[in-house]
């Protein structure tokens, strides 16, 4: 099975998930970048939580992969406004993933909130295999990579 790990991430959380799972699934990894990027400072998370809130899309560089090429997609996002970042909602609507496994997951310090629910709205015909919560990885890195190792190891035999 050809596998593929599509994510964003801000500050490093879910970078830290997205290489992890890549790791234990020998998946190709992608990461979206913005062309235009965050500011620093906390005017980010205005910017980024009004954005998401309003579910505003923003332009992002070309991914260098054929979605068509993967079995399995794992698409990884940190949560803004209980949503999908807005990177993660630029790909998947300016991108048909059809026909795939796919496994979602989030990372968060608050709670997940209905940033699951929002992905499937826009890839519906799927076949969603998991969806993965990882409240604070960088804090709790062991935890993290247990949580992982345990999920591949019943996942894939």
């Amino acid at each position: 099975m050809k596998n593929l790990v599509l994510y964003y991430s801000l500050n490093g959380n879910t970078d830290f998930v997205a290489k992890k799972l890549a790791e234990k699934l020998d998946a190709d990894i992608v990461m979206l970048e913005p062309i235009k990027g965050y500011p620093k400072g906390f005017v980010k998370y205005i910017i980024g939580g009004f954005q998401s809130l309003f579910k505003i899309k923003v332009a992002i560089q070309p991914i260098e992969v054929n979605l068509a090429d993967y079995d399995q997609i794992v698409i990884g996002s940190p949560v803004w406004a209980s949503s999908m970042t807005p990177p993660i909602r630029s790909l998947l609507t300016d991108n048909q993933i059809e026909g795939k496994n796919v496994v979602l997951f989030c990372t968060y310090q608050g709670q997940a909130g209905k940033v699951f629910d929002h992905i499937e709205e826009l890839i519906g015909k799927n076949n969603i295999i998991d969806r993965l919560e990882f409240k604070n990885p960088l804090k709790k890195r062991e935890t993290t990579i247990k949580n992982i190792e345990n999920w591949t190891v019943n996942t894939t035999g």
